[in-house]
Formats: structure tokens, C-alpha cells, sequence
């Protein structure tokens, strides 16, 4: 009989984990394809205001599809409200790959300038 140890078990978990692709990842990637967008809009915003600088953070919920079923920018130190008309314009225009799981997907992405 084979003596299996318990750092055998511990490992196994660990392995399958550190592989697993998340949609977050998907999602990013998508969102770093489409980044002209995002960047037609600081061009604007950069035009009114020169020194422009700050983060936003930007949440998606993705349906099976791959449309934008809801976007909501939960962090915002720009304070440029075309801007954020803008983004958010934008953003919810993507299609997105559709999720693997077959269910609305949740993910964020934060950028900064």
C-alpha cells in the first residue's frame, strides 16, 4: 500500500488553484483592448484641465451575453463629471467575452492617470 502524506493533500488544492483563469482576468484584458476609448475621454477631460491626475475605479456585472448589465463607478478622484459621462459611455457599449459559467459575472478594474 502507497503512504500518501498529508502535505500531498495541502499541495494538491493550492496547484488547481493557482491555475484557475478568473473572468476578472477576461474581463481586464477586454477592457485593455477597448483602452482607446477610455482614452479618447482623458484626452477631453486633459484639454479642461491640464493637471489632471487621480484614479477611478470602475465595477461591471457582465451577462452570460457578454453585454454590460450594470456599470457603476464606485471610486472617482478625477471630479471631472464629463469624464465620468464619458467612461461610463463608453464602458457600457462594450460586449465582453461571455463568462464560461454561463452567469453575470462581477468584477472591477482601477485605473489611474
Amino acid at each position: 500500500m502507497k503512504k500518501i502524506t498529508l502535505s500531498a493533500f495541502v499541495a494538491l488544492p493550492l496547484l488547481v488553484l493557482s491555475a484557475c483563469h478568473s473572468y476578472k482576468e477576461t474581463g481586464i484584458a477586454h477592457i485593455r483592448q477597448n483602452n482607446a476609448d477610455l482614452k479618447s475621454c482623458f484626452q477631453e477631460a486633459a484639454a479642461r484641465n491640464p493637471n489632471l491626475k487621480g484614479s477611478m475605479e470602475l465595477a461591471f456585472e457582465i451577462e452570460p451575453a457578454g453585454k454590460v448589465n450594470r456599470f457603476n463607478i464606485v471610486k472617482d478622484e478625477y471630479k471631472d463629471p464629463l469624464l465620468a459621462e464619458c467612461v461610463k459611455i463608453k464602458s457600457i457599449a462594450w460586449t465582453f467575452p461571455a463568462p464560461p459559467s454561463g452567469k453575470n459575472e462581477v468584477f472591477t478594474y482601477t485605473f489611474t492617470h
